[in-house]
């Protein structure tokens, strides 16, 4: 089985009671690119319940439908 990882670039926004909003921004190759990219979208970083985060995913574990 081949390995490969995507990082995806996400606003998150957390408030209690409250549903959490989500946006995938971007999707990288690798955590350094997205971690450059994400210190750029600290600009959408309104509160403290918001933040942009890079997210690992591991493409092998996903399957075809």
């Amino acid at each position: 089985k081949d390995f490969y990882m995507a990082w995806i670039l996400v606003w998150l926004q957390i408030n209690a009671g409250m549903p959490v909003e989500h946006y995938q921004l971007d999707t990288f190759e690798n955590r350094t690119m997205c971690e450059q990219y994400r210190q750029r979208a600290e600009v959408l970083v309104a509160d403290t319940n918001t933040s942009v985060v890079c997210l690992s995913v591991d493409l092998a574990d996903i399957e075809e439908q």
